[in-house]
């Protein structure tokens, strides 16, 4: 896996839930790791990682993405 692919989601995860998340994101975190990360702005997540990456994830995917990890393994299984 690509260490860009989880520099760029760091700072996505950043933009998202608030700065102090910087140096935080590892392929371990969790929405428990995130306080801010609910529902709601999982969806928001979701959607920007989508532009930024030029990725589309189906519903069904989207389940599946309980940890950052699991992200970005879908962008990378995405992008080929």
């Amino acid at each position: 896996m690509s260490d860009d692919t989880l520099t760029r989601l760091e700072a996505i995860f950043c933009e998202t839930f608030g700065d102090h998340c910087r140096g935080k994101i590892t392929d371990q975190t969790t929405m428990e790791d995130v306080e801010e990360w609910d529902s709601f702005s999982f969806i928001d997540l979701l959607m920007t990682v989508e532009e930024r990456f030029g990725v589309k994830f189906e519903p069904d995917e989207m389940t599946e993405m309980y940890r950052v990890g699991a992200i970005r393994e879908a962008i990378e299984r995405k992008r080929g």
